[in-house]
């Protein structure tokens, strides 16, 4: 804003310096009105904190840069996982895998049932009890050179698939290792009555009174058949109740190649000492029931939680509603 002053005569002003006085309120003007703005960045430059000569001054972190990725390279990278990455993986965590599993059991089936029909068709060739019955022991050289040789490989392709069925299979299916199994006992049981030998009759009052009664309700001529080839059907039998104690008993303590083991050794050792355990048959047989039912009955033992107090299962009705 420009003010005029007006002209002192008494003062003895000149034109010229009136003219001077307004050029430099003008000027003044102008002057605070450009260092205005100058004096605010001053004042915001020393409202910084000052910094110490040798301080290194804090670096901002630059801005990570993502690497533009061409479209499709998730596709490329997945393209180039070769086909049987997942298949060696499945390798190493279960066995041989789930692809070859659908195969393997197939097959095992199809050798039991080849072995089955080639010990079936040898067996018709032997004499059984018709060519001469004697209850002297059958030793196992006798055994191998007595039955021909198809019965033979046979006996052996059923061991094979026993093992097999054991060890490479990933399911725990027990149908396919028994029926092994239990194909390989019969056939070892009945090895030596192919071949003419007649198991020996059990002694013994109880026996023999027990089997005359049998013998009698059933028409039988005497207790002769029963004191000979119920004591074998009761060995036989008394693999059942033992599978059942070994994955009872076991439970997750034994493999189950290893409780397979021990079926195994078992039936074997019932095989060779045959004789010798044949009194022993009905008590045994009755001992491992009762336990392998007692076991069924028996409650789970209550898990421990981590703070160390026990927790039990969650019990409910029928309907729903709970127990506790």
């Amino acid at each position: 804003m420009i003010v005029r002053r007006p002209r002192d005569r008494d003062t003895g002003g000149t034109p010229g310096a009136e003219t001077d006085a307004v050029h430099d309120d003008a000027t003044a003007a102008r002057r605070a009105e450009s260092s205005e703005p100058a004096g605010r960045a001053e004042s915001a430059e020393s409202a910084e904190p000052t910094k110490t000569p040798g301080t290194p001054e804090p670096s901002e972190p630059p801005e990570s840069a993502e690497p533009s990725e061409p479209a499709g390279s998730d596709e490329t990278a997945e393209s180039s996982v070769p086909a049987g990455g997942a298949a060696a993986g499945g390798v190493e965590a279960g066995g041989i895998g789930p692809v070859p599993e659908r195969l393997l059991r197939p097959a095992l089936w199809l050798l039991l049932g080849i072995a089955a029909v080639v010990l079936l068709v040898a067996a018709r060739e032997l004499p059984w009890l018709g060519g001469g019955v004697t209850e002297t022991r059958l030793t196992g050289r006798e055994l191998l050179r007595g039955l021909p040789l198809p019965a033979l490989v046979a006996g052996a392709l059923l061991l094979v698939v026993f093992v097999a069925s054991v060890t490479l299979c990933v399911a725990t299916d027990a149908r396919l290792p028994g029926a092994a199994l239990g194909a390989a006992v019969l056939t070892l049981y009945a090895a030596p009555v192919a071949l003419g030998r007649e198991p020996e009759a059990v002694g013994g009052a109880f026996y023999t009174e027990t089997a005359g009664f049998l013998a009698e309700a059933a028409g039988l001529d005497g207790p002769g058949p029963l004191l000979r080839w119920a004591p074998l059907v009761l060995q036989l039998l008394c693999l059942v109740p033992l599978w059942a104690l070994l994955a009872k008993a076991a439970g997750d303590r034994v493999s189950w190649q290893g409780r397979w083991g021990v079926l195994y050794l078992a039936a074997v050792a019932g095989w060779v000492w045959r004789a010798e355990l044949a009194p022993l048959a009905p008590p045994l047989l009755l001992l491992l029931g009762l336990a392998a039912l007692l076991l069924s009955l028996r409650r789970p033992v209550p898990a421990s939680t981590p703070d160390g107090t026990e927790h039990h299962p969650h019990r409910t009705r029928p309907n729903g509603t709970s127990r506790d």
